[in-house]
């Protein structure tokens, strides 16, 4: 939301709509497949099994984790990217809009790739019982956030300029996180995994992660898309309406 809000301080309503247009369609697909899908799984199974005290199972299963990460992100980025100007022509993006849109899209894929990442993780972490790593990952993204936009986007000039710096930051910032968290545990919990068992799948636990997540990617995607259509119906009355209640959400948010 920061970066958002940067934005609207020096690009106006067609920057903010761009910004938050473009977010819109990677954020309701990144909750409804990795947040609230493949994250609450993998956070579920690692939890199970740490406390049935199946500590040979653990690493397996982190690496096909990370694994189903990877192929997630990729395959995210390519759908998007295949399909961005039609999804764009769908929520009622014309003119300039879809141009910047366009143009933000190209280098915010990106970040989502990175953003995937990052959840996974982080879910990680959270189910070997390390709280600490992912709480200093998300304090990196957020403090990149926060100066690559006073460094790229409040010095901008003109519309064109500020979406692309306000892209590049939000990729770095989540490129970051992901560095972190990937050098830590490759120094820390990784070191002694192979190659062939990074690349090993264990079918079982496959089964058990989609089990697990398909449900509670289910459950969020009527939410998700719900909220996401609402914001398109808004776009439709117009670019200043649809900025208004972006930034509205944003203040809303940091409350």
């Amino acid at each position: 939301n920061i970066d958002l809000i940067m934005v609207g301080l020096n690009g106006g309503n067609i920057a903010v709509t761009t910004v938050s247009l473009s977010s819109s369609f990677i954020q309701t697909i990144l909750t409804i497949i990795v947040s609230s899908g493949l994250s609450v799984g993998i956070l579920a199974l690692i939890s199970r099994y740490r406390g049935e005290g199946k500590i040979k199972k653990l690493q397996p299963l982190i690496n096909l984790s990370i694994l189903m990460a990877i192929v997630v992100a990729a395959v995210l980025y390519l759908f998007l990217s295949v399909l961005k100007g039609r999804l764009l022509v769908l929520s009622g993006a014309k003119g300039e809009i879809f141009y910047y849109c366009t143009i933000n899209m190209r280098i915010a894929l990106v970040a989502s790739a990175f953003q995937c990442l990052l959840i996974i993780f982080s879910s990680i972490y959270i189910g070997l019982g390390n709280t600490k790593q992912p709480f200093i990952a998300n304090i990196i993204v957020f403090a990149s956030k926060l100066i690559l936009g006073f460094l790229l986007v409040l010095p901008s000039n003109n519309i064109k300029t500020i979406i692309e710096n306000a892209a590049i930051s939000y990729t770095a910032a989540f490129f970051l996180g992901v560095l972190y968290l990937a050098f830590h545990y490759v120094f820390y919990l990784g070191k002694e995994v192979s190659l062939d068992e990074m690349f090993f799948v264990n079918k079982v636990d496959m089964v058990r992660l989609i089990k697990l997540s398909v449900p509670a990617s289910l459950e969020e995607a009527f939410y998700a898309i719900s909220r996401l259509l609402g914001n398109i119906i808004i776009l439709y009355t117009g670019s200043v309406n649809y900025a208004a209640n972006e930034i509205a959400n944003s203040v809303e948010n940091i409350s």
